[in-house]
């Protein structure tokens, strides 16, 4: 493996190069991470789903044994590559007629809202027009649509309702945040800045009574 080139694994939907990880060769990828919880969790979930039949980016162990290896504290370890196209979200990708699993993203423990109001503001962020008031309209709609219909499903309580529109913006801070440091991504964070600036002046609107 060692002689095996690395390439950039680049996302059919949006174009974005990962920055942890890497193709190595045809056959596998290597990733990275200074967590590694993250790691352990990401590998015991791919021998789980190998384990039922199902396509997984399962984990493969060093010549001694080891699935990670650290170094200088980030935590790497290598995968077999899955063929196919990567969807969106990441963590699918389509083999042929049938779906695998690559990542583990959406595994992780988190509070029950987090997943709709992310997915809310990831949809803002595609469409975000600051001037266009009839397209901030019906983003706010659709937003409180995906909170209840997931509350069909899920039965949010009274104390989620009152906490969505404050998980919201604290995911947007912290998203502005991290672009902020990122020179390459200077773009997306002034998007995401607008995008907060916004989201504070409409947090009324951003309510559920």
């Amino acid at each position: 493996m060692e002689n095996e080139k690395l390439a950039d694994i680049v996302y059919d939907e949006t174009g974005h190069v990962s920055e942890s990880a890497c193709y190595v060769g045809n056959q596998y990828i290597i990733k990275f991470t200074p967590n590694l919880g993250s790691v352990e969790n990401h590998i015991a979930l791919s021998q789980a789903i190998e384990s039922v039949g199902l396509a997984t980016a399962s984990p493969i162990k060093t010549i001694d044994d080891k699935f990670v290896v650290a170094s200088e504290d980030i935590y790497f370890y290598v995968t077999k590559r899955l063929k196919g196209k990567i969807k969106m979200p990441k963590n699918f990708i389509l083999c042929g007629d049938n779906w695998g699993v690559l990542d583990f993203d959406l595994s992780e423990r988190n509070i029950r809202i987090f997943a709709p109001c992310y997915a809310a503001t990831a949809i803002l962020s595609e469409s975000f027009e600051a001037d266009n008031a009839d397209k901030l309209n019906q983003w706010i709609s659709i937003y409180k649509n995906i909170l209840y219909g997931y509350d069909e499903v899920a039965n949010l309580s009274e104390n989620e309702w009152k906490a969505i529109p404050y998980v919201v913006i604290t995911n947007q801070l912290i998203s502005t945040a991290w672009f902020s440091e990122q020179e390459k991504y200077k773009e997306l964070y002034e998007i995401n800045k607008k995008m907060t600036e916004w989201m504070m002046q409409n947090f009324d609107n951003m309510s559920f009574e």
